[in-house]
């Protein structure tokens, strides 16, 4: 199977899903996507986004097709 991709402004977009949980507490891992040009990349758009306050990064991978 190919990584889910799509043309960016800055080269090739790929679809991260982030896993990620209350840092406080055993909170259930919830999911979110974003397009983005790497691994840092994602990380970055998470911690930008309105899941970060609070909420620790438990993995992230490239979608698949």
């Amino acid at each position: 199977m190919a990584f889910v991709q799509k043309d960016g402004k800055h080269g090739t977009l790929y679809r991260y899903e982030i896993k990620y949980r209350d840092e406080s507490d055993d909170s259930p891992t919830f999911t979110t996507h974003t397009w983005a040009y790497n691994y840092e990349h994602a990380e970055i758009n998470f911690a930008e986004g309105p899941d970060s306050d609070g909420w620790e990064i438990c993995s992230i991978s490239r979608v698949r097709s």
